[in-house]
């Protein structure tokens, strides 16, 4: 449902938008059950509140049959007693198996929802322990990478190195040489 809130004429946030996107004869309804004491008094639209709105069952106020069959029949509906009554002619309380099943009790409700949270929480619990599984098995291939890379370096031969190192040392005496080389050119262009 939308919570968004519309505005009277005095600018007062009285209904919100679901109740607007209601037919006429709802919206009376709807109303018409938020009036206590004998319509002196009116309770906000439950979808204007926003704070302090708690979805925990434990915390609701004690509530029974008779409140809800009050609420339900005794305020203006589209249920009557005859249609409360009535609940023995629907299919699916005469043959459950063979039904849609439209109907839960709030106990199944509640089972059904700590289900759904047992499994949310072992499908976290084994995520949690493939993430583990991962992490161990990718430190062993960082540690085996380490080891080979380390392997190799030690099995470069010094030779090598020293091979290098000549290379240098020629290249130095060469540009020494082409230096030189050059100076004598210079020198002998100088002189012609």
């Amino acid at each position: 449902m939308d919570d968004k809130i519309t505005s009277d004429n005095d600018g007062k946030s009285k209904f919100s938008t679901y109740y607007h996107s209601l037919p006429n004869d709802a919206k009376n309804r709807y109303s018409t059950k938020l009036f206590y004491d004998a319509g002196t008094k009116s309770l906000p639209d439950p979808y204007v509140l926003t704070e302090k709105w708690s979805t925990d069952p434990n915390t609701w106020p004690d509530l029974t049959f008779g409140d809800i069959y009050l609420y339900l029949i005794d305020t203006p509906s589209i249920f009557t007693k005859e249609s409360m009554k009535a609940y023995k002619s629907l299919e699916a309380y005469k043959n459950p198996q063979n039904s849609s099943n439209q109907f839960i009790t709030v106990s199944d409700f509640f089972a059904a929802q700590s289900g759904l949270q047992n499994g949310i929480d072992e499908s976290r619990h084994e995520t949690n322990d493939l993430r583990h599984d991962v992490d161990k098995k990718f430190m062993v291939l960082t540690s085996q990478v380490q080891q080979m890379f380390d392997s190799l370096q030690h099995q470069i031969p010094q030779k090598k190195t020293n091979q290098s190192d000549e290379i240098v040392q020629k290249y130095q005496e060469l540009s020494e040489d082409y230096t030189a080389l050059q100076k004598r050119f210079d020198v002998y262009k100088l002189t012609k």
